[in-house]
């Protein structure tokens, strides 16, 4: 089972990063290397423009040593001292920090011998990913959840419903992200799709105080992310 889609915590996180200066890119659209997952149209891009005095040869030098050094059984100290160095060329310009590229990314895979990861959230700083975020403990169950084959009757039909929820939940705040700004509207915009999903698309006996419990929670949870209150 394959699914592709931001979970709901992720879109109001993401939207807070973008409000801090992050660019969201969308892995079907760029190439990365997927043994360092390093971006490298983006890493060699920015280094020139940090460097300018340097060749293309000697930024493609730079380019081949970072990728060794991040694969050092060294816990990353190679790659840590490449990254701080400022003497030579630099991949991070820490006295001009404007002159960096920041960038963020959902579910890039890492692959190290047979086990593989997926952070939910990925920051990259001149095309480089140095930061993960798990966005908090419901992500990590749903990720679970999507990955289990095959699901009881009862999980897949609860399954559904939360995925369908999900998705018209975030087409709605990626069509308009300033709905975020007010919870009054969020809240009746929440309980119109709750009742629909789960009474008319999937045909779930819920009361209204099943509804209203419901709506408040997934409420809480988008306006906490929205706001940077990570759980």
């Amino acid at each position: 089972m394959i699914f592709n889609e931001d979970s709901r915590v992720k879109i109001p996180s993401i939207l807070h990063l973008i409000q801090l200066g992050y660019t969201y890119l969308s892995l079907k659209d760029i190439e990365w290397d997927e043994n360092t997952n390093i971006f490298k149209s983006i890493f060699i891009e920015q280094l020139q423009k940090i460097n300018p005095n340097v060749s293309d040869r000697d930024i493609q030098k730079v380019y081949d040593e970072v990728s060794i050094s991040s694969e050092n059984e060294d816990l990353g100290r190679a790659f840590y001292n490449k990254l701080i160095d400022q003497s030579g060329v630099k991949l991070i310009d820490f006295e001009n920090f404007d002159n960096n590229s920041f960038h963020v990314v959902t579910e890039l895979p890492y692959q190290k011998d047979e086990e593989t990861f997926r952070p939910d959230i990925t920051l990259l700083i001149n095309g480089m990913p140095l930061i993960f975020i798990e966005v908090n403990k419901y992500a990590r169950i749903h990720k679970r959840l999507m990955e289990k084959d095959p699901l009881t009757d009862s999980e897949r039909k609860l399954f559904e419903t939360l995925k369908g929820l999900k998705t018209a939940v975030d087409k709605e705040i990626l069509q308009n992200s300033k709905l975020l700004e007010n919870e009054s509207y969020v809240d009746k915009m929440m309980m119109r799709l709750v009742v629909n999903q789960f009474k008319k698309e999937h045909k779930i006996d819920i009361n209204t105080t099943d509804v209203k419990r419901i709506n408040s929670i997934i409420v809480r949870e988008y306006m906490n992310e929205y706001n940077g209150y990570v759980a």
